[in-house]
Formats: C-alpha cells, structure tokens, sequence
C-alpha cells in the first residue's frame, strides 16, 4: 500500500465508523428505543470522529495514535455493554434490529478493528509518512 493511500484508508476506516454510528443513531432516535441523552452522545461520538479523520486523512501522528487508542475503547466498550449484547441476540427479529446490528458490527467492531490492524501491520509506513508530512 503506498503511503498516501495509507492514511487515506485509515481516515474511511474512521469515515466508516463515524457514518455507522451516526445512521445507527437515527434510527435509534426515529423509532424512540434509547433515551435522547445517548443519541446525543452519538452525535459528539460522529463529531469527534469526523474532526480527528481530517487529522488522519493528513497523516499526523497524533491524530493517528489517539484513533488508536479511541478504536481499542469502542471495541472494549461494546463487547462489554449489555445493550450491545442483546441487540445482538435479537438478530433475526425485525427489519430495523437486523439493520442496527449490522451497522453496531461495522461502526463498533469492523471499521476500528481494521484501522488498529492496519496501524499495527504498517506502524513504520505511518511514522515515516508522519514524519515526511510535517517536514
């Protein structure tokens, strides 16, 4: 993978999540299952994703690292929510539940998955793209 392509994959991957989280919120929010206050944390969630995708899309180290780490919590967290969980088991029962875990699974576990295996695989590519980019 050249270098540009890169953080630009990485930046969809973050993309990815983002637009998941958002759609799986609206829907959540149309048909009234989980109180305001957590659409309104999937909301900052989609905005904070958004603003530190620009960041990685421009290959900063930073931004990369901390996405790091914000990918390794949204897997922690949802592998441990209990809301997660039996949203899950309900796979089957309903057109909009189906449609819920599919994007809880690329939003919460495929998309950051793949950028913290990415990171991981390529760490030297991204210190040395890193490095070119602020010079």
């Amino acid at each position: 993978m050249a270098d540009a392509q890169l953080s630009r994959v990485l930046g969809l991957l973050i993309v990815g999540s983002a637009a998941s989280l958002a759609l799986g919120g609206y829907l959540l929010y149309l048909n009234r299952m989980v109180p305001v206050s957590l659409n309104l944390l999937t909301l900052l969630a989609v905005v904070v994703a958004c603003t530190i995708s620009y960041y990685v899309f421009q290959a900063n180290r930073v931004a990369i690292d901390v996405s790091t780490i914000l990918g390794l919590a949204v897997i922690a967290f949802s592998a441990s929510s209990r809301a997660h969980d039996s949203a899950i088991a309900r796979f089957g029962s309903g057109t909009i539940i189906d449609l819920l875990d599919v994007l809880q699974v690329i939003g919460f576990y495929i998309c950051p998955g793949s950028f913290i295996i990415l990171r991981v695989i390529y760490r030297n590519r991204i210190n040395l793209e890193a490095r070119q980019s602020s010079a």
